[in-house]
């Protein structure tokens, strides 16, 4: 995959992406619980199936058990909670919890009353339990964006040849679903201070 850019991107993380560039790379980097197919209909991604209770506050989701990261480990439902309470974190600051507002437990993790996500349940390995603290029509919707999938992003630091210090940023720990890999993106060389 190749996009052609005006500067580095500033983000490749979904819910911290501002720029038009860097969102563009990141719907093509990130997968979602759900997508939407070309009729704008939304289906099931990396959800199996799904359930929802009868008073429309509980939401039970079955994941694939065998979509993996880059590095061969498998996604679970764990993944998909931390990321969704790093999102809520007040530090962090992004722009997409508000996605995730109707979670229970939600409000506290913004304000940073709490450290995890009250509303969240990772029942097993694939299967992840959400309870909302009203029902909430546009939930699934919300989770059909890359925004709300699994993300993996660290930094790596390396000493070059000519012993500067370069970052490789950042190195993307991807989805691998059989069809496809995605990799390192770009490097730089830091500065002082960096």
């Amino acid at each position: 995959m190749r996009f052609a850019i005006s500067e580095d991107p500033r983000s490749l993380e979904p819910g911290l992406s501002l720029l038009l560039q860097d969102s563009v790379i990141a719907l093509n980097l990130h997968v979602g619980l759900f997508k939407y197919d070309r009729d704008s209909v939304l289906q099931p991604y990396l959800v199996r199936e799904w359930s929802l209770s009868s008073d429309r506050l509980t939401y039970t989701f079955v994941l694939h058990d065998d979509w993996r990261w880059h590095n061969g480990r498998l996604i679970s439902a764990a993944d998909i909670k931390r990321d969704w309470e790093r999102y809520l974190n007040p530090k962090l600051a992004a722009w997409g919890a508000n996605y995730l507002s109707t979670i229970a437990g939600s409000p506290e993790m913004l304000r940073g009353t709490a450290s995890g996500l009250q509303g969240v349940e990772v029942v097993n390995a694939n299967t992840l339990k959400v309870t909302l603290m009203r029902p909430d029509p546009l939930f699934l919707l919300r989770l059909g964006p890359h925004l709300h999938g699994p993300h993996r992003l660290k930094h790596s630091l390396k000493a070059n040849q000519s012993g500067k210090t370069t970052r490789r940023a950042p190195v993307l720990s991807s989805l691998f679903n059989g069809s496809s890999t995605l990799g390192l993106f770009s490097s730089r060389t830091l500065g002082s201070g960096d």
